[in-house]
């Protein structure tokens, strides 16, 4: 992209790079490799869970489907991530990404999706911004929608029971660059 811009390409290069961390912008546009050592998730073993033939998509309006909104607003991407499960492991069937969306586009992103999946769980950052979103989908959608609030203790949880999903190949996910740099970027 660098050398596109100095032959003329109109692109917000700084707009761009404030969507993501350090490490993911090096490794998903610079070419970079990033070192195993600092992350919870060797590329290794992210790469054994991916399924080259997996894609998103969207899945029948009947099944169970556990989701999880991690909310964002103006530096940071809010990504709604939704897992079926699929001959005894679980399949990563979509994942949309809102970037710098207004709360009401988000919260009718979520209720959309709620909405349409009728059996779908979903458990929402109710972290410092995401409070009033959480607030809001606990209370229209009762036992389906729960609120999480992350302290370090709470993540540090979730990333070792992905872990462990991981290690026992208990998941597949499609080959989605961004995706596995984002993974990646979970540090130990």
């Amino acid at each position: 992209s660098y050398k596109a811009m100095a032959d003329g390409l109109k692109f917000d290069l700084e707009t761009m790079r404030a969507l993501f961390d350090e490490d993911t912008w090096a490794s998903a546009y610079e070419c970079q490799f990033i070192d195993d050592e600092s992350s919870l998730f060797s590329i290794g073993l992210i790469k054994s869970c991916v399924d080259p033939m997996l894609h998103y998509y969207t899945p029948s309006k009947g099944r169970v489907i556990f989701s999880g909104y991690d909310i964002g607003r103006s530096a940071h991407r809010s990504a709604l991530a939704a897992i079926v499960l699929e001959q005894s492991r679980y399949e990563l069937a979509m994942m949309d990404i809102l970037t710098k969306a207004p709360f009401d586009e988000q919260k009718m992103h979520i209720r959309s999706f709620m909405d349409m999946y009728q059996l779908a769980q979903i458990r929402i950052d109710r972290t410092g911004i995401g409070m009033d979103l959480a607030e809001g989908m606990v209370n229209r959608y009762q036992q389906r929608a729960r609120g999480v609030h992350f302290t370090a203790q709470q993540k540090e949880s979730m990333a070792l029971n992905l872990k462990k999903i991981f290690e026992d190949k208990n998941i597949r996910i499609p080959n989605d660059p961004l995706l596995i740099a984002d993974i990646h970027a979970i540090k130990r």
